[in-house]
């Protein structure tokens, strides 16, 4: 981390690039970069912050000191790290805050995209740049608003690894809650009496 930087500055441009994302209502490449440059200055704020709790916290003695100055003295230089650990703090909270914002934005934008697809994980995935044109231009031609409805976007190219795994496992969870609603109702032979009653 430069001397130049701030904490917080690239936590603010992870947020200023989610934002930009919803502004344009597009999903942006995911910024594997960005969020590893937050993650070690995390590692860096935790690694003072300890420092400076060490310097806060003289070691205790068991057996009783003769000079209480000296343990006053102690506390007070002790007391004087205590702004520094606090802004630590403070910064590690709102990096961990807008590393949570991001992937919250980026997640809620790919179940917006799995169900403006009708649910078919392969087709969200296998959409290239020319299919996702196309889809945009037939959505809006339908009378669509031209939201994430239409997947107008190579959408795996711009995605994590982790990412593809969430959407896989949400479209997993999704068909077992399907299959054992469906499984359930016919069981229960709804729509049997139904049929039976005209």
């Amino acid at each position: 981390m430069s001397n130049a930087s701030q904490y917080g500055d690239l936590a603010t441009q992870l947020l200023v690039e989610s934002r930009r994302s919803t502004a344009t209502n597009t999903l942006l490449k995911y910024n594997d970069v960005l969020v590893r440059s937050i993650v070690r200055e995390q590692r860096d704020l935790e690694a003072r912050l300890d420092a400076a709790f060490k310097r806060t916290n003289p070691p205790e003695h068991d057996d009783e000191d003769p000079d209480a100055t000296l343990d006053q003295e102690k506390r007070a230089e002790g007391e004087r790290y205590m702004p520094t650990v606090l802004l630590y703090q403070t910064a590690i909270l709102r990096n961990k805050r807008c590393l949570l914002a991001y992937h919250h934005h980026r997640l809620e934008f790919l179940k917006d995209l799995y169900w403006s697809v009708g649910g078919a994980l392969p087709l969200l995935l296998s959409l290239s740049p020319a299919q996702g044109d196309a889809q945009a231009v037939l959505g809006a031609g339908a009378g669509g608003s031209g939201s994430a409805g239409a997947a107008p976007q190579d959408i795996r190219s711009k995605l994590s690894p982790h990412e593809v795994d969430f959407l896989r496992s949400y479209a997993a969870s999704l068909l077992t809650l399907r299959t054992e609603a469906f499984s359930s109702a016919s069981m229960a032979g709804a729509g049997h009496g139904l049929t039976e009653d005209i």
